[in-house]
């Protein structure tokens, strides 16, 4: 009886973890859905309802779900090729060309590194764009603006950490290039007399390599720039501003949506007029109701719940940019 228990609950883990994982059973009903929703802390991030006008495909054109899933595949890529990686200005080169010709799959692995690195820059431009030409960065969303500039400025900063990391001679003379630019305030200095007093160029230039020359402590810093130090904040600052897309409403819309702008748009095809042949006008005692009777299924000022219509949308739109990101991965070495 025990053993039979035992085999009984093994099969059944999947199902348990589905159980456990939405504790509310298959929404069946709006109020499940929200339910679903509020009790799971991956659905969370997002309210329980959305304006259906968020979900039209030439909204924003997922592109803050293509970087967040570019970054995804970052970090499980990078995680795969440190097992592999020698940060060693002897070595790292070497490394490198173990990933891609000797490790199984190293070059594919490298590849999509590479190419989800040029798609999540392409990416987080664009976002930010749509985002300055549609004024969704205004009144209570600036702060918001101000952490997707950080996210941008840390993406630039994490490509071009791991660009360094092959230890080649593009590496070498892109970090001789940064740490001229960063001790360039040495020519200011040097112009006032003063560089023997303060030396702001050459504190830079120091904090960056380590040393006054290029080697093993710079090589060691960017190494940990990029694996470590860059990640953490990028994770964080990350959260922060999916959280205040949140706090904030959803996602910025114009003020005069139309009709026709949501036609064919998180549609419920089960809604329907309650008295569809009744007249289009009721006098009460109150005041006079015109217009159409009221709708079954219709949520509130075209609102739908979130769960199932945006998480399948953004499941779909984060296997589209894994397809596009393999592909190009399989047949193409990255620039």
């Amino acid at each position: 009886m025990a053993v039979n228990d035992y085999f009984k609950n093994l099969v059944n883990i999947p199902k348990t973890f589905v159980e456990s994982f939405i504790r509310h059973g298959k929404p069946t009903s709006e109020r499940a859905r929200s339910q679903t929703v509020m009790s799971n802390i991956f659905l969370h991030i997002h309210s329980t309802r959305i304006h259906r006008y968020t979900l039209k495909k030439t909204f924003t054109f997922g592109l803050g779900i293509i970087a967040a899933a570019s970054f995804f595949f970052l970090t499980v890529t990078g995680i795969l090729l440190m097992v592999y990686y020698k940060p060693s200005v002897d070595l790292a080169y070497d490394s490198i060309k173990d990933i891609h010709y000797v490790v199984p799959s190293g070059r594919f692995i490298r590849n999509v590194h590479r190419w989800a690195t040029n798609i999540m820059i392409v990416s987080v431009i664009f976002h930010m764009a749509r985002v300055f030409y549609t004024a969704a960065y205004k009144e209570t969303r600036s702060f918001n603006w101000l952490m997707g500039m950080a996210l941008f400025v840390l993406t630039l900063g994490l490509s071009f950490t791991g660009y360094l990391l092959p230890w080649d001679q593009l590496a070498y003379w892109a970090v001789t290039i940064c740490s001229n630019i960063a001790a360039s305030p040495r020519e200011l200095t040097d112009l006032l007399g003063i560089t023997h007093f303060i030396d702001p160029g050459g504190l830079m230039k120091v904090l960056l390599l380590g040393s006054e020359e290029i080697g093993q402590d710079a090589l060691t810093r960017f190494f940990w720039l990029h694996c470590i130090v860059l990640p953490f904040f990028m994770v964080m600052i990350l959260s922060v501003h999916i959280w205040r897309v949140r706090k904030d409403g959803g996602l910025a819309r114009p003020d005069n949506i139309k009709d026709k702008d949501l036609r064919g748009i998180g549609e419920d095809e089960n809604a329907k007029h309650v008295f569809e042949n009744a007249p289009q006008k009721t006098y009460g005692l109150m005041c006079l109701v015109k217009g159409k009777s009221p709708i079954v299924g219709k949520g509130p000022e075209n609102t739908i719940p979130s769960w199932p219509s945006l998480f399948i949308a953004e499941i779909a739109l984060f296997m589209l940019t894994f397809g596009i990101v393999c592909v190009l991965a399989y047949f193409f070495d990255a620039p």
